[in-house]
């Protein structure tokens, strides 16, 4: 019994053994095929990704390509005006001073005290309206005196002439008296300019400045008494480059502008162009006549 027994062992572990091998020996067969399914499959997917990409991109080209056929732009808008000719002008830039036509400062001719002045400073006057008197009081003795000669040559020269026509005075006489008579109204008429100096006067109508002087004050021939400018014409003075002569001419307007009207424009009209050029420069000098009768502007 004991024999069987280990008998029946062994061929039962020779059994196993040969089972196993058998099981060894086929792994491989089996792995195999395995392998090549999962490398058809990842390739069939693969190829359905790649697929469904290129159907993709071939639709999204397809579909701009209707967008932008079927999205046609509007038609562009046109306007019209009608062609003509006009003249271009050309322009010169130029940085010019302004001068008044007519201003000059009010001096005496001749020496004296101040004894009254009529002005108001900044205020207008017209021409020969009276400003400043000076001390004229010797001048009036003088001018009576030679007034009193004068009359009483003029007496003589009648009363002499009389008897010189009956011949009871030389003609000597009457020439003396006749010499007497003249010296004396020329006096006169010396005297009468010396008055009227003494009396200082406005030359012309405008505006006036800042009274330099006081009642009492001694004056000197020449001493400033107050300016007198005309504001309804200025002179406009501006340089230009030489190259530019052939272009300006008298009678030219002029646009004028200036920093205190901003917006606001000017005309004025060329009246002198300086006939030489300046050598130093290259540029020449021109002037144009303004108006301005509302006095906006002022000289300088």
């Amino acid at each position: 019994m004991d024999g069987e027994i280990k008998f029946a062992s062994a061929d039962s572990g020779t059994a196993d053994a040969l089972v196993h091998q058998r099981d060894t020996m086929d792994r491989p067969a089996l792995g195999r095929p395995r392998t090549v399914r999962w490398f058809v499959i990842i390739g069939l997917v693969l190829l359905v990704v790649l697929g469904a990409l290129y159907g993709f991109n071939r639709y999204r080209s397809q579909a701009i390509a209707t967008f932008f056929a079927n999205n046609k732009p509007p038609p562009a808008q046109i306007a019209a005006v009608t062609a003509g000719t006009q003249s271009v002008p050309r322009v010169a830039a130029a940085i010019g001073s302004l001068a008044a036509v007519h201003q000059v400062t009010i001096t005496p001719e001749v020496g004296g005290k101040v004894t009254a002045i009529y002005f108001t400073p900044g205020a207008t006057v017209k021409a020969g309206d009276p400003l400043v008197q000076l001390n004229d009081a010797p001048e009036r003795g003088d001018l009576a005196n030679y007034e009193a000669q004068s009359r009483m040559a003029a007496l003589s020269l009648e009363r002499n002439s009389q008897l010189a026509n009956k011949q009871f005075a030389s003609r000597e006489t009457v020439d003396q008296n006749q010499s007497q008579l003249d010296q004396a109204r020329a006096q006169i008429l010396k005297t009468q300019a010396l008055i009227g100096q003494k009396l200082i006067r406005a030359p012309f109508a405008g505006r006036l400045g800042i009274r330099q002087i006081e009642v009492g004050q001694y004056v000197s021939p020449g001493a400033a008494v107050v300016t007198l400018t005309d504001l309804k014409e200025l002179y406009v003075n501006f340089t230009l480059a030489s190259t530019w002569k052939g272009q300006i001419e008298l009678g030219q307007k002029v646009n004028v502008t200036a920093d205190a009207f901003p917006g606001r424009s000017f005309t004025a009209t060329i009246t002198t162009i300086e006939p030489q050029i300046r050598s130093d420069t290259r540029t020449l000098t021109a002037q144009a006549t303004l108006a301005n009768p509302d006095e906006a502007l002022l000289p300088g």
